[in-house]
């Protein structure tokens, strides 16, 4: 989720010229982890729990998000330990792309540059209704950039946080532009922009889109079995509509989204052309492509610092914008994957990025988590909770609730100990 970009302000993510960097006179790479440090948001929904909670140390106010693992121009990542710390991450990659792996150098992106972009969010009030094109029209539309597939992770929520997914019904494009022209009462407001047909409707991913319950908290992982494998549970009871999202002035368009409440611990996969928007209460992990394309449809008639209301991108996003009903199917039963130390589970695949949640704890077992990555993908770690340290050869690192690690292709060979729970994100 970020802010709008038409075509006139999109960057696209041009390779970085490395001739004046220390990076390019390297001879060799020891291809260790690496904490990075994040770019900060100040968008007007944000919060401050970034900062009071997770200690990023920003100064902003508020803090709406975090780019922990970016590439992007709008907000690259710096490297903030070993040897080349202070560097920003997309020089690192274009010296040295072979720490991406196999994988993702296939994927053709200018040089710098990585697939994903992983962030953390913190709505402390409603984001706009908004969608996000796929590949194909950011191509065609947007100078040759990426579209925007994404999934999240609840990492808190408030009791009655909840999100907007899709429609509650089917809907046409003419039937949502009337709705955003309109407030309930009948009074309507003016929309600029063509009413262009052939509407872009990306279709829902076979996968889909789900919310899930946490499976267990890190106290249930205290003695972990060795090399077995358990069932994960469903949630026993059924949650409640609650926590609509809130505005300055009820939109007729909002009686036709599909508001999904949330808990900690929910997944969703949000597919390109899905309308959607995360509402007040939520604390999320993004993972996303590499895009910081948003096409605003309704932003609640809310005004900036400047007094004025923020642009809206109509007719971009009615042409990419899915209009089928918007149903979020909770995902079937995962498994969870014991190993000395630690237990995974599987949260989201699809063609940009793959995600695990693990869950360490070596306190009461003598010997520590392994951890590697082979030379088809890098690993970036999210420690949501918890802290620990990680430690190779005769080096370690320590981490903390809301760091992020860089782990590359081929890694040296790493050991956990500790008690936390993260997400591993790879290509």
């Amino acid at each position: 989720m970020n802010r709008s970009n038409s075509s006139e302000q999109h960057k696209e993510c041009a390779a970085v010229d490395v001739s004046d960097s220390k990076l390019n006179r390297q001879a060799a790479l020891v291809r260790e982890p690496f904490l990075l440090k994040p770019t900060g948001k100040d968008y007007l929904w944000g919060g401050n729990r970034l900062n009071d909670d997770f200690s990023k140390g920003i100064d902003m106010q508020p803090l709406a998000e975090t780019w922990e693992c970016s590439t992007h121009p709008d907000g690259p990542s710096t490297i903030a330990s070993g040897t080349f710390e202070g560097e920003k991450l997309p020089e690192l990659i274009a010296a040295h792309p072979e720490i991406l792996g196999t994988h993702p150098q296939k994927a053709g992106l200018p040089k710098g540059q990585i697939p994903i972009l992983v962030k953390f969010i913190d709505a402390a009030k409603d984001l706009s209704i908004q969608v996000h094109p796929d590949d194909a029209y950011a191509r065609a539309h947007e100078n040759g950039a990426l579209g925007k597939t994404e999934m999240w992770y609840v990492v808190d929520a408030t009791k009655d946080a909840s999100l907007i997914y899709g429609f509650n019904r089917a809907m046409d494009r003419e039937k949502v532009r009337r709705a955003l022209t309109e407030v309930e009462g009948g009074r309507s407001h003016p929309v600029t922009g063509s009413d262009a047909e052939g509407a872009h409707a990306a279709r829902l991913d076979e996968q889909g889109s789900w919310d899930i319950a946490a499976h267990g908290t890190l106290a249930d992982v205290a003695d972990l079995p060795n090399d077995t494998e358990h069932s994960s549970w469903q949630r026993a009871s059924q949650r409640g509509e609650s926590g609509k999202c809130t505005g300055q002035t009820r939109g007729k368009i909002e009686k036709y989204l599909n508001r999904v409440p949330v808990n900690q611990g929910d997944v969703f996969y949000i597919e390109a052309g899905t309308v959607h928007a995360i509402c007040a209460g939520s604390l999320i992990v993004e993972i996303q492509e590499n895009s910081n394309l948003t096409y605003r449809m309704y932003d609640y008639h809310r005004t900036d610092k400047n007094g004025r209301e923020r642009e809206l991108n109509i007719d971009k996003a009615l042409d990419v914008a899915n209009f089928h009903v918007g149903n979020v199917p909770r995902q079937p039963m995962r498994v969870l994957r014991f190993r000395p130390g630690f237990a995974s589970e599987f949260l989201c695949r699809c063609k940009y990025f793959e995600v695990e949640r693990i869950l360490l704890n070596t306190e009461r077992i003598r010997k520590m988590a392994a951890l590697s990555t082979d030379a088809s993908s890098f690993q970036v770690l999210v420690c949501t909770d918890g802290c620990g340290t990680m430690f190779w050869g005769e080096r370690h690192l320590e981490f903390f609730k809301g760091d992020t690690i860089f782990l590359p292709a081929e890694s040296v060979p790493v050991r956990l100990h500790g008690r936390a729970e993260f997400l591993k994100v790879y290509c």
